[in-house]
């Protein structure tokens, strides 16, 4: 079950991360999710595709190309005059270039009884034999590009080609191994991703530990006065790492993602948890919000609900640390602190347990 939280632990971090850079205002972390969510729903297309097209190449007409496809039974074979002379070259042209880069040609494959044809994709560069030879292929039909369909429809023959599919010799059905473990490489990221977006980054996993404090840690505490420097002296403390809100002196409220905190123990009974942070907004270069200095957050006895032992994952670490519930009139619904030691952590929630 560790690995499982690892890995939440690794995609929250990279989250995060990704959620701080925008290109163009769209956030980096929802471009990746929408990456991983759009390979998901391709997997799961072609599995459906896999439930209704065979292994084994379904014999048919010419004339029953279209409709074969709209089945989606796409594995077929069929046979007809391959005329090469009637080909239509596909590929890109540079700018201020004649000359075309072919990529693929496109012959015509005629059933002269029906008067009709389809498109055969092959490759360029192939010695075939111009002279209109019967012949049988064997793969995909798929959609042929719009400029090639363009070209036939400026073409006055009496014979009806279809414009739209075209049979892929080099094409076969995707295998279901192959297809199943691409649908898993794309929903693991996907699930990893949107579920710590909902969870705001934050993976904990229940620590059934139990804590065991001298109480001689808890009869030291702090005297805090709002103007006053929170120092080594004047505090009883412990250092560790906070997600969850803070709130700036001169007024603002922003949320953090395991910012380093001090947190300290004070007298009144509550926690007082200080991060010496910078929130400045800037536009190219410019500081346009000073957000630049202590932020804190207080959490009162008898503004708490409940007090969890858990571990936090972020990134490839793993920590101790405590999950606090705020009640509803608590500004901070929910907290966590986690340590990297665990002295500082059993300090930390036996303090903590004493507010509820």
């Amino acid at each position: 079950m560790s690995i499982f939280y690892r890995i939440l632990g690794i995609a929250a971090s990279i989250n995060e991360w990704l959620s701080r850079k925008s290109i163009n205002f769209i956030q980096l972390n929802w471009l990746l999710m929408a990456f991983f969510g759009f390979g998901v729903y391709n997997g799961i297309i072609t599995v459906i595709e896999l439930a209704s097209t065979s292994s084994v190449p379904e014999k048919i007409s010419i004339t029953q190309v279209k409709e074969s496809y709209e089945k989606n039974k796409k594995f077929v074979t069929v046979s007809g005059i391959y005329a090469y002379e009637y080909s239509v070259e596909y590929g890109s042209r540079k700018k201020d270039s004649i000359k075309l880069n072919v990529t693929s040609v496109y012959v015509p494959l005629f059933d002269i009884v029906q008067n009709k044809a389809v498109f055969i994709k092959d490759r360029p560069g192939i010695n075939f034999n111009e002279k209109p030879v019967e012949k049988e292929f064997t793969g995909m039909i798929e959609l042929v590009p719009e400029a090639v369909s363009n070209e036939l429809k400026k073409s006055k023959s009496d014979t009806v080609i279809e414009p739209l599919y075209a049979i892929n010799p080099e094409s076969k059905p995707p295998t279901k191994v192959g297809t199943i473990i691409g649908l898993v490489f794309f929903t693991i990221p996907a699930f990893a991703f949107f579920y710590t977006w909902f969870k705001r980054y934050t993976v904990i996993q229940e620590n059934n530990e139990k804590v065991i404090v001298q109480k001689s840690n808890l009869d030291q505490f702090s005297k805090f006065e709002s103007d006053q420097e929170i120092t080594n002296e004047t505090t009883t403390h412990v250092d560790g790492n906070l997600t969850g809100d803070l709130f700036f002196s001169k007024g603002g409220k922003q949320r953090f993602f395991n910012m380093p905190t001090r947190i300290n123990f004070m007298e009144d009974g509550s926690i007082l948890c200080a991060s010496n942070i910078d929130a400045s907004s800037t536009f190219f270069g410019f500081k346009t919000n000073d957000k630049e200095g202590i932020w804190t957050t207080v959490i009162r006895k008898g503004d708490v609900q409940e007090i969890r032992n858990i571990f936090q994952y972020n990134g490839f670490k793993k920590r101790k640390g405590i999950q606090i519930i705020g009640t509803s009139s608590n500004e901070n619904k929910e907290l966590v602190l986690s340590f990297e030691n665990d002295k500082d952590h059993k300090e930390a929630y036996s303090f903590a347990s004493s507010l509820k």
